[in-house]
C-alpha cells in the first residue's frame, strides 16, 4: 500500500492541493504506519549541474564521492544511495544541497544548465523506496526552520 506525506510548507498551488488530497482519500487510514517497500511525499523539485556557482569547488563529483551522471539526485536527509523516482525516472541519492535545504527538497543534476533552468522548481510526489520507521517518516515531512 502507498502512503503520501504532505510537506508543512506554507504557500502550495491549489490544483496540487487537490492532487494531494485525491490521492490521500483513495489510501485506506490503516496503512499510515504500516512498513510497505516505499513512502511517497510531496516534495520540491529543482535542477542544477556542474557549475562551481551552483555547486562547491569539486562540481563533477557528488558528496559521496562518485563522478555525477544521469541519474543523480540530491538530497540532505535521504542516505545516499537510496532509489527514489520522480514522474516515473529513477535517480539515486548521491549529493546533498546547501543546508539552508530540507527533507522535502530535491535537487535533479542535469549535464546542461540550459536544461537545468528550463526545468526550473516543481512540486512533485516523490516515491523514495526502503522501509522506514515511523520517526523516519516523520522527519521527512519536517520542514526545517
Amino acid at each position: 500500500m502507498e502512503r503520501i506525506i504532505e510537506p508543512k510548507t506554507k504557500k502550495k498551488g491549489i490544483g496540487f492541493a487537490i492532487a494531494l488530497v485525491l490521492l490521500l482519500a483513495t489510501m485506506p487510514s490503516t496503512t499510515r504506519y504500516a512498513k510497505p517497500d516505499h513512502i511517497l511525499i510531496a516534495g520540491q523539485v529543482t535542477a542544477y549541474s556542474s557549475e562551481v556557482g551552483q555547486t562547491d569547488s569539486t562540481p563533477f563529483h557528488t558528496a559521496n564521492g562518485t563522478r555525477v551522471e544521469r541519474g543523480v539526485l540530491a538530497n540532505n536527509c535521504l542516505s545516499f544511495g537510496t532509489r527514489v523516482e520522480i514522474d516515473g525516472e529513477e535517480f539515486f541519492v548521491n549529493d546533498r544541497m546547501n543546508k539552508r535545504y530540507g527533507c522535502q527538497d530535491f535537487d535533479i543534476w542535469f549535464e546542461d544548465t540550459d536544461e537545468a533552468i528550463i526545468y526550473g522548481k516543481k512540486l512533485k510526489v516523490i516515491k523514495i523506496y526502503g522501509n522506514f520507521t515511523k520517526t523516519q517518516v516523520e522527519n521527512l515531512q519536517r520542514r526545517r526552520e
